[in-house]
């Protein structure tokens, strides 16, 4: 039997990161989150199970393609959204080889991760039913030439 963690993950999409101040992201994340735990509680999710994380889609101005960066929200309240471009470099350095720390950042999706823990389920244990000879095993030689 498979068990896994449920996720749920809610996004919303935005301009770029001039456009936006923290009071904005913060309301944005607080209606994100109040969906994410909804829905997972509709799914029988205790409250004291369910993990919320905070992830924003970013990419360089002129690029095509998107980073999806994990962060703190406590973080980006107390230190501002420099807290999350240098994350952004950093994790595109990684990925990419290179930061362009003079470019401008678009953030193009917020997202709210909801992750509803599952507890560890164990396979029962049967007897072995050692009466049935189908299951017995044979003994084989084996021989060397």
């Amino acid at each position: 039997m498979l068990v896994t963690d449920v996720k749920q993950e809610m996004s919303a999409t935005v301009a770029n990161i001039r456009d936006l101040d923290l009071k904005m992201i913060d309301a944005f994340f607080s209606d994100l989150e109040q969906k994410v735990r909804t829905l997972l509680r509709a799914q029988k999710i205790s409250e004291k199970l369910i993990e919320i994380q905070t992830a924003a889609d970013m990419r360089y101005a002129r690029q095509s393609y998107e980073l999806t960066i994990h962060f703190d929200l406590r973080r980006l309240k107390q230190k501002g959204f420099e807290y999350l471009k240098g994350l952004f470099h950093t994790e595109h350095e990684r990925a990419y080889g290179f930061a362009a720390r003079d470019e401008e950042i678009k953030i193009v999706n917020l997202k709210v991760i909801g992750l509803g823990k599952i507890k560890n389920m164990f396979p029962l244990k049967f007897p072995r039913d050692r009466s049935n000879p189908l299951r017995q095993r044979s003994k084989r030689c084996a021989r060397s030439i």
